[in-house]
């Protein structure tokens, strides 16, 4: 170490003579312009990169269906059952009984209605539903045990009871004609109502009118008689057990 001269100031702060001395971490990032694409051949990978399949989307499966019994804002839901049938009224019914019906048409003081009863004894819910004009109906309602009434005016009502656990046709019997006041027989006090408007005519404009005209026929005469007569001392207590209606 003796005679090897001492670098000087000078030295350490000149260039350095080789240029290939870099230090490696200066090297990673010198780029040779060979490695740069040419402009031809980018033209040609741009439209293969976005030919390529995108990734899949998750997407969030849709939620299911309440379950019967499930609350729903605050109501609970509950299956739906139809029921449909067509009711026949006698004094509606022409000689032939081909089934003329006049359960709606002109008379608007005397709806024809099903009067229908539903859900359990301790939350039942009573509901009417109009008559169609030939005498149909289709009612829906929940699943659960029904009592069905027909009420035509003039006539006495009909009731069944069904098990609503599925689509049902429900047949009602035939109502019986010659109740004119509504009180569930048919007797004297209908006799002497009807004679009070014996040959009246109609169109009719007030119910208490219009109901011994039985038959509709915008007239108060013997063909509305003959039912009273016919069907005297028939009542709701002593209907045939037979005639209470089926269902399929």
């Amino acid at each position: 170490m003796g005679d090897q001269p001492h670098p000087s100031s000078s030295h350490l702060f000149s260039p350095l003579p080789n240029p290939d001395w870099v230090r490696p971490t200066q090297r990673r990032f010198i780029v040779k312009k060979s490695a740069i694409l040419p402009i031809p051949a980018l033209l040609l990978i741009f439209p293969i990169l976005f030919s390529l399949p995108s990734w899949p989307r998750v997407q969030a499966s849709p939620p299911e269906p309440p379950s019967v019994g499930e609350s729903v804002y605050g109501e609970v839901y509950r299956p739906l059952v139809t029921l449909t049938g067509k009711i026949s009224a006698e004094a509606f019914m022409g000689s032939d009984q081909n089934g003329e019906l006049r359960f709606q048409g002109d008379e608007l003081p005397l709806p024809s209605v099903i009067h229908a009863v539903y859900g359990p004894p301790n939350d039942s819910h009573t509901v009417e539903f109009p008559l169609n004009p030939d005498g149909s109906f289709q009612l829906i309602l929940p699943l659960s045990s029904v009592i069905l009434q027909a009420r035509v005016p003039g006539h006495l009502p009909q009731t069944i009871q069904v098990e609503a656990t599925r689509d049902l046709t429900v047949t009602f019997p035939m109502l019986v004609a010659g109740d004119v006041n509504g009180d569930g027989a048919i007797n004297l006090k209908d006799l002497f109502r009807l004679a009070k408007h014996f040959q009246e005519k109609g169109p009719w404009t007030d119910r208490e009118d219009a109901l011994p005209d039985l038959n509709r026929d915008q007239e108060v005469n013997l063909l509305d008689a003959q039912f009273i007569l016919k069907n005297l001392r028939i009542s709701l207590q002593n209907l045939s057990a037979t005639d209470r209606g089926n269902f399929e």
